[in-house]
């Protein structure tokens, strides 16, 4: 049976390693290659939480779930994040959805959009976005569900008049 209220709007919640791999992802600068397991087990083990290659390892793949706070608070400070990334659920939706822009951001056509739609009036916007989500659903295959991008106004209905 299907859960009504606000929770049946909310996202699922990522994995702590889905976490890991966002904070991997989100690492590192345009060109160059995310942190080695190894490199953020020594910076780490540096910061004053020891922490082994392997288990970041198992971490990262799921095989392990079990991490000390110690181990979580460690990680979140080699990544510069809070710790509420890994304990609070808010601010961990906010922190990995920070993090999916910032590695989206990476590609030169996205920050292309971005600029661009930056620019436009946000009657355009909403055109935009209404437009793009009309795309998304005709090239989805039938069944599966893809949830509409909503425009600063929480709105994605197309403009009236002219643009």
């Amino acid at each position: 049976m299907p859960e009504d209220g606000p929770e049946a709007t909310r996202p699922e919640r990522p994995s702590l390693a889905e976490k890991l791999n966002r904070l991997y992802e989100a690492a590192h600068g345009p060109g160059s290659k995310p942190p080695t397991n190894k490199s953020v087990a020594e910076g780490v083990s540096a910061l004053g939480t020891p922490i082994s290659e392997s288990f970041i390892y198992y971490l990262r793949t799921g095989q392990r779930d079990n991490p000390t706070k110690k181990h979580l608070e460690g990680i979140a400070r080699y990544f510069g994040i809070p710790t509420g990334y890994f304990f609070d659920e808010d601010e961990s939706q906010q922190i990995y959805e920070e993090l999916e822009l910032v590695t989206a951001m990476r590609d030169a056509d996205v920050r292309q959009l971005a600029l661009r739609s930056s620019q436009m009036s946000p009657r355009m916007r909403q055109w935009l976005i209404q437009t793009l989500n009309a795309l998304d659903e005709a090239q989805t295959p039938p069944g599966t569900e893809v949830p509409p991008v909503e425009g600063p106004d929480g709105g994605v209905s197309a403009p009236e008049g002219p643009l």
